[in-house]
């Protein structure tokens, strides 16, 4: 089939978080790059001139948005600085930015999000109990 590939420039790698680059190539990682490389690419060939605004799905499955305005066109509010290049496939529209899937942080905040909703959920809980108490 043909496809449209939101491709970042070498810029846009270089400027997610340090480390970032080097955790993703890391075998483990090969599910979670292969996500965030899926995430740029949708499952039709659309020109820059044929976007509509809105959400679309993404071949990793998680929808983008994408805005159009002035002519200009952004993904994920990420602009495309380069649209419309050909490849034997389908297209591809140079971004800035590093578009990420919801669900896949950068490794540095992998941890504590891992962590924060087991101690925020009994906090939550135990107000309940005591407003009880504590009026008297």
């Amino acid at each position: 089939g043909a496809y449209t590939v939101f491709a970042p420039t070498d810029e846009a790698f270089a400027a997610l978080p340090a480390g970032t680059l080097e955790e993703l190539m890391k075998p483990e990682n090969k599910e979670k790059l292969a996500k965030i490389l899926q995430y740029h690419v949708l499952a039709n060939k659309v020109a820059s001139a044929e976007i509509k605004p809105g959400e679309v799905a993404t071949v990793e499955g998680d929808p983008v948005n994408l805005e159009v305005a002035e002519g200009k066109v952004k993904v994920n509010g990420a602009e495309v600085i380069q649209p419309d290049i050909n490849a034997n496939n389908g297209v591809i529209h140079v971004i800035k930015v590093v578009i990420l899937p919801p669900d896949v942080a950068s490794p540095t905040t992998t941890s504590p999000e891992a962590t924060s909703p087991t101690t925020t959920s009994p906090e939550a809980t135990s107000p309940t109990t005591t407003p009880t108490t504590a009026p008297q």
